[in-house]
């Protein structure tokens, strides 16, 4: 897809106002850059900080500058009203890559309760019905999550607070190996251990859906068959098409596809392409060959980079690498920080990748299902009474 058609990007934006867009951004927010967001940051790199307390003060000094300066409050607000996101699911924890363990999950919580409260900029939300609604009423909809589960107590007493805090998406491994299974980084592939059994049984009991992203392909199998809520792979690719570790082999789809679960695939490049340049193209071949095994009415868009930007500083891109290395990527295998697809290179380019399914030939119903539509449904089959 060399050029996407003024016909097709004038459909997608018009699809955007009227439809409910939801993705996988695990920052919880596009990187919008301002003078004194970036004056936070040399000063937290000046001093050689780690990359968890450059983000952390940016993030909370970013709450504070939404209330105090109606120009940057309104620049943050016309990133999300072009890119046409309503919703997203989050990572609680996600900006403290290494480690990323309970102290910084803790302060996330913190931080969302206060940007919902103090700065005003999103609501907190626990089911389909809610994510409707804030989309509704205007408001950012947020849907926490974990991308591990390696912080719990074997009494699970951590887990159910969050739960009551609003965590209803939880991570079992990210790519190392924890106390509950092995991730897709581990050369041993060993799978749950008793504790990670014991792990999905309390998380169907409260009401949690298990995401096997990140987690080694037997981890991945046996938590979609033993889990009862319907296991997600929220946010990765096709291995039959590109054999990255973070992507799912084609049993693995057919695994969801029995459960009646749900794949997300993401814009990352190199998880979609091995050599050369990815395109959206490359993200659109994933999706449609998910599509083809899971069924189209379980598949979604997850873009997982909403750091991609053009500004973003190459002393934060150098710093998040290395974080990345620590966490269990190997350097030959790591996204190139900052780089995107040509045609979303920038978070305000969403109405793009919905472009592109209307020049793949999707219906206006499949594409709103592909964006959106189909990760509600799927959140009212796996959680259909919450608690």
């Amino acid at each position: 897809m060399s050029r996407i058609s003024e016909t097709s990007l004038d459909k997608a934006i018009n699809l955007h106002r009227r439809a409910f867009t939801f993705d996988f951004l695990p920052m919880g927010s596009p990187f919008v850059m301002t003078p004194r967001h970036e004056s936070v940051m040399r000063r937290e790199l000046e001093r050689q900080a780690g990359l968890g307390t450059v983000l952390r003060a940016m993030m909370n000094d970013r709450l504070d500058e939404l209330v105090e300066d109606p120009d940057a409050r309104a620049t943050y607000f016309d990133v999300w009203r072009r890119s046409g996101v309503k919703a997203i699911q989050t990572t609680l924890g996600g900006i403290e890559v290494d480690p990323c363990g309970w102290d910084a999950i803790v302060r996330d919580v913190g931080w969302y309760a206060h940007a919902e409260r103090h700065a005003r900029i999103l609501r907190i939300c626990r089911t389909a019905d809610e994510l409707e609604q804030a989309a509704r009423d205007g408001v950012l909809g947020v849907l926490m999550g974990t991308q591990d589960a390696g912080w719990v107590d074997p009494a699970f007493g951590r887990l159910q607070t969050l739960h009551q805090a609003g965590l209803r998406v939880l991570q079992v491994t990210y790519n190392q190996r924890n106390l509950l299974g092995d991730g897709c980084s581990e050369p041993a592939d060993a799978g749950l251990s008793r504790l990670g059994c014991k792990l999905v049984a309390q998380a169907d009991a409260l009401g949690i859906i298990l995401d096997v992203s990140h987690c080694g392909y037997r981890t991945t199998r046996e938590v979609i068959a033993s889990s009862r809520i319907q296991a997600a792979v929220t946010h990765s690719a096709c291995a039959a098409l590109n054999p990255h570790p973070r992507a799912k082999p084609d049993d693995v789809l057919e695994a969801l596809r029995d459960r009646d679960g749900y794949f997300g695939v993401v814009a990352v490049p190199a998880f979609l392409r091995k050599q050369g340049t990815a395109t959206l193209d490359d993200l659109l071949r994933h999706l449609e060959h998910a599509a083809r095994i899971v069924g189209l009415h379980r598949v979604g868009v997850a873009t997982d980079w909403g750091a991609v930007t053009p500004d973003l500083p190459p002393e934060l891109a150098e710093a998040t690498r290395q974080a990345f290395i620590r966490a269990g990527f190997k350097p030959e295998e790591l996204p190139a920080i900052g780089v995107g697809l040509p045609e979303f290179d920038d978070w305000c380019k969403w109405p793009h990748i919905t472009a592109g399914l209307f020049e793949r030939g999707f219906s206006e119903a499949e594409v709103a299902g592909l964006i959106g539509g189909n990760w509600l449904s799927y959140m009212r089959r796996a959680l259909p009474a919450d608690r």
